[in-house]
């Protein structure tokens, strides 16, 4: 879909497919702290492992409160931003969503992207696995300095990651924390849907035109995305909509007319009924009553 000009994306710009980072390093990077500490569009995955200290990390409007043991997710297309106002620590984890090889995705019928989609936010491993993860994180750091310039250091460091995923996704599962709350086929139906939103989001608002798309019946598409949101497929495309409305409204400054007209609205007068309708107050209300709270 198209994004707001006013809301800086960052893209994936490095050689490896995978990168380890300390955080505590991207305090003193120039380029880094350009963008960080403000809200921002990601177009990858980010993994936030916290060492040590206590801090508020911000993802789509939700303030996260981070303590030492804690795990991070940031999902490709969230807006956020970092928080170095307190003395914390711990690793950073980016890559890109197509980063496993598609050899190694056939041969264990799973890929990173979605191990990394049924990830909640914010969740705490018990100590031992806190501990094992941040071995297996290490270690793929370690490799990164070592094989950096060859093209099986690269599989090396992926292979790592996909390691690291599907330790951290055999306890969230195991802990009810799974965004996976369905049947196999359910589950790959909604991520379906929920890729195509992302796409089209600005040009198509009817569920009728996603379900042909994905050659199956509204009563289908309703019944994946009740399994695994717990709500119909028009409620989770409106709830898309009103988010990216937020996140245009509070991280721009675009006017009200231009954002409505980049969502899809063909006047701004249906736009500002719709975010009343759906938010219970006019666009320009929830953006002076959003920055009056951050200012």
């Amino acid at each position: 879909m198209k994004q707001s000009q006013s809301i800086p994306l960052v893209n994936y710009d490095a050689a490896l497919d995978v990168q380890i980072l300390r955080c505590a390093d991207l305090r003193q990077r120039a380029s880094f702290s350009g963008w960080g500490h403000t809200p921002h569009r990601v177009s990858f995955c980010h993994l936030i492992v916290v060492t040590r200290g206590q801090f508020t990390h911000t993802v789509d409007f939700v303030p996260v409160t981070c303590t030492e043991g804690c795990w991070v997710v940031v999902q490709p297309g969230q807006v956020h931003s970092f928080d170095w106002r307190t003395d914390w620590d711990g690793w950073l984890i980016i890559f890109k969503p197509e980063a496993l090889p598609e050899t190694l995705v056939k041969r264990l019928s799973h890929d990173v992207e979605s191990l990394f989609d049924e990830l909640p936010t914010l969740f705490m491993p018990p100590p031992e696995e806190h501990d094992a993860g941040l071995r297996i994180i290490s270690q793929m750091a370690l490799d990164s300095g070592r094989y950096a310039d060859l093209a099986s250091g690269n599989r090396l460091i992926v292979t790592g990651l996909y390691y690291l995923l599907m330790r951290v996704n055999l306890f969230v599962q195991g802990h009810g924390l799974s965004q996976r709350k369905s049947n196999q086929k359910l589950f790959k139906r909604f991520q379906q849907f929920k890729k195509m939103v992302e796409v089209r989001l600005s040009t198509q608002h009817h569920v009728h035109e996603y379900a042909q798309i994905l050659g199956c019946s509204e009563k289908s598409l309703n019944r994946a995305v009740f399994a695994v949101e717990k709500m119909t497929a028009k409620a989770y495309l409106t709830q898309r909509i009103v988010l990216e409305a937020k996140r245009m409204l509070i991280h721009s400054m675009q006017p009200v007319g231009s954002i409505g007209i980049d969502l899809g609205f063909d006047e701004a007068t249906n736009f500002v009924k719709f975010f009343k309708r759906e938010v219970g107050m006019p666009p320009m209300t929830f953006r002076g009553l959003y920055l009056e709270k951050g200012s």
